[in-house]
């Protein structure tokens, strides 16, 4: 059902990267969680951090890169599929970046996130 809900709008982004994943546990013991890093370089300009999940629960997503800043994301998930997004811009390129998704309280969900170029 998320692969199915991580989308693309030709026309005004491009995915960088996606990935999907069971977000389990607790932020104390967290059973399954995503994290995945990239050394494919980043370009200057707009891009989305764009989460989905379904479930129960709440999770954080950080996206990271290799100037040392991160954007954080904090979504809580239902029975029904939600997504949430975070615009942000880079204004020099980066050279590495990683995203990482964990429960954020008690947390049992499936959970998709896209990283978009806005071209």
């Amino acid at each position: 059902v998320i692969a199915e809900s991580l989308r693309n709008d030709e026309n005004q982004f491009q995915i960088v990267t996606s990935g999907m994943s069971r977000v389990l546990g607790s932020p104390e013991t967290p059973l399954s969680s995503i994290k995945d890093e990239s050394i494919s370089p980043l370009k200057v300009g707009s891009y989305q951090l764009v989460t989905y999940c379904i479930g129960q629960g709440q999770i954080v997503s950080t996206f990271s890169y290799s100037s040392g800043e991160k954007i954080t994301l904090n979504q809580a998930c239902s029975a029904e599929l939600n997504s949430a997004a975070l615009g942000f811009k880079l204004v020099k390129p980066a050279t590495f970046f990683d995203v990482q998704i964990a429960p954020n309280g008690q947390t049992d969900s499936q959970v998709g996130y896209e990283i978009l170029f806005n071209k």
